[in-house]
């Protein structure tokens, strides 16, 4: 059985080629470039990718379609470009699922501390040589906060675990609401207007899809509660990143983070930049652990021994 690793850049490369060598009867051929992709691709029973532009992604997929390569295997969240190139129905795809979960979870912790505790303004204020006593006013506290949050996946949940650990009253927002211990209240999609004016925090963790796309738009921002803070750490497609900025600069919000931005990489001319009480990572927040990378490549070997069990069934 033959697997192309597709690695444009290194995340999760040497833990997906290490997990990959424990299988037996998996020959693993590793490019980086998208010529050499192109060139591979159609005899390998399993390509191993992360996401790619939707013009590169439609190459690959006609390159699939005229061999024999039936199966993709994401080890990015994101596959947005793939989606927009078209993945045809005769191709089975999987992903890392949940393997990012508690890391981005963590970022997106960070971030609402961060904004809720003013460090952005800290930080300002020690390279000044400031003792900033005035910042006292600014500070919010997530003990007895109200914390939205829009999306409870894998990401969702974990966030949920630790923000209330801090004392937060946890509402999370599913399409279908299921029971779930890791949050106070489980309310629908639907009722996502008449939750948003007395949330403290509102986390944006869902996936993109059509019913989400502009989600957080101008009219939702400002049915927020005022002073409240927003994090995004799901996708840039989500929120309204012009109505956004609009809305830090009308000082109706405290403070939003984002992980996420749409477009990426934001223009340096974008009015965001500049908007106050705003911090931008540039689409990181899965990074950072040995664990999580571990988890990712992982799910490659997994899927590629079971397309190895499907084989057998066959046989």
């Amino acid at each position: 059985m033959k697997v192309l690793f597709w690695s444009k850049v290194p995340f999760a490369r040497a833990q997906t080629l290490d997990a990959l060598a424990t299988l037996d009867g998996v020959e693993v051929r590793m490019v980086e470039t998208l010529e050499d992709c192109l060139a591979e691709v159609g005899d390998a029973e399993l390509l191993v990718t992360g996401d790619a532009p939707t013009g590169e992604a439609a190459q690959v997929l006609a390159a699939m379609t005229a061999g024999r390569t039936s199966s993709i295997h994401f080890i990015s969240a994101g596959r947005d470009g793939f989606q927009a190139a078209g993945i045809p129905d005769e191709i089975a795809v999987t992903g890392p699922v949940g393997a990012n979960a508690a890391t981005v979870a963590e970022h997106a912790v960070a971030l609402t501390l961060a904004l809720g505790r003013q460090v952005p303004a800290i930080a300002a204020a020690t390279r000044q040589r400031e003792w900033a006593k005035r910042l006292i006013t600014g500070l919010r506290s997530l003990e007895g906060a109200t914390v939205l949050i829009v999306g409870l996946g894998y990401t969702g949940r974990a966030y949920a675990t630790r923000v209330r650990a801090f004392g937060s009253t946890t509402i999370g927002i599913q399409r279908t609401p299921r029971p779930d211990a890791s949050v106070d209240q489980i309310r629908r999609l639907d009722e996502l207007d008449e939750l948003l004016p007395s949330a403290d925090v509102v986390v944006i963790t869902i996936a993109l899809s059509d019913e989400t796309t502009q989600l957080i738009d101008g009219r939702r921002l400002a049915l927020m509660k005022p002073g409240a803070i927003l994090v995004n750490v799901a996708r840039g497609g989500i929120v309204d990143t012009d109505a956004l900025a609009e809305a830090l600069d009308s000082g109706r919000l405290a403070g939003a983070a984002l992980d996420v931005t749409e477009p990426e990489p934001l223009p340096a001319d974008h009015p965001l930049w500049g908007a106050p009480n705003v911090l931008i990572s540039p689409h990181f927040a899965g990074g950072g652990s040995p664990m999580s990378m571990r988890r990712v490549g992982q799910s490659a070997a997994d899927r590629a021994l079971a397309i190895q069990e499907e084989a057998k069934g066959r046989v």
